[in-house]
């Protein structure tokens, strides 16, 4: 039986929960800049014993325009795994909202991901593309051997850009690897980061998502829930004017110079 208490959350949920920095929707995407994106509910690694559950929505906004699939307990619901999409304006994102509980020897575990194919089709010019991350996740483990974790990271393929994770455990509660020195108590992260990915002339950059949620209650008397929403939007898209090198500066100051002074002599 799965337990009673489980509730999906929704995206507005993380509008509710996090102070959100609204870019300004509409304006268009430069031509020579390509941003495609993806989101999805791993199928073959999550799953839902008895006596737990987990479920919630993945979210793709195109134009203004949202697509959703809900996911739960390894299945899909309803709509497309993954969501994909080419990216038309500012304010453009993809999300996910999930939550999940176990009660008396109930066990889950649920994953999922978004990925960001951020190209510069220039041969001479360079851009800049400003994002915006929200995010919030909750995790409260009760009862003797109970935990629950929630973790999102996001790296562009070399580097990770972003990294938050909350753990319940009533063998001792940690954020972020630090242990707080609490057990079995509510477990919070939630804020917003801005990520900022350079695109060079001809090239292309990836940043990637990872969540995965888990609890698991292994005694009669035990339970857990947790509650995790992000979303990863596409903030501005600006054009990088080059800097001159300090050495080219002097050149052209110095070779400036010399022709004035030998204008003097020749006077």
């Amino acid at each position: 039986m799965k337990p009673a208490t489980l509730r999906t959350i929704h995206w507005l949920w993380i509008l509710g929960s996090v102070a959100v920095a609204t870019p300004a929707l509409g304006a268009p995407i430069p031509v020579d800049v390509t941003l495609t994106g993806n989101v999805s509910y791993d199928v073959g690694s999550s799953s839902s014993s008895a006596n737990a559950s987990h479920g919630g929505q993945n979210f793709l906004v195109v134009g203004g325009s949202t697509t959703t699939t809900t996911f739960a307990d390894g299945a899909i619901g309803a709509g497309a795994n993954p969501l994909l999409g080419t990216f038309t304006d500012t304010g453009d994102s993809v999300g996910i909202s999930a939550s999940g509980a176990t009660s008396a020897s109930g066990s889950y575990l649920g994953e999922g991901g978004f990925d960001l194919f951020l190209t510069n089709s220039s041969a001479t010019d360079t851009y800049e593309v400003l994002l915006g991350l929200s995010y919030a996740h909750s995790v409260d483990a009760d009862g003797a051997s109970a935990l629950t974790s929630s973790q999102l990271t996001i790296d562009d393929g070399t580097t990770q850009l972003f990294g938050s994770t909350v753990l319940s455990d009533l063998l001792g509660d940690a954020l972020n690897g630090v242990g707080l020195g609490s057990f079995g108590a509510v477990v919070s992260d939630s804020g917003n980061v801005a990520l900022s990915v350079v695109l060079d002339p001809g090239t292309t950059v990836t940043v990637s998502g990872d969540w995965s949620g888990s609890g698991q209650s292994p005694d009669p008397g035990a339970s857990t829930t947790a509650t995790f929403g992000s979303f990863l939007s596409i903030n501005e898209v600006n054009s990088v004017v080059p800097v001159p090198e300090p050495g080219t500066g002097l050149l052209v100051t110095a070779g400036v110079l010399g022709i004035a002074g030998w204008r003097k002599r020749e006077a």
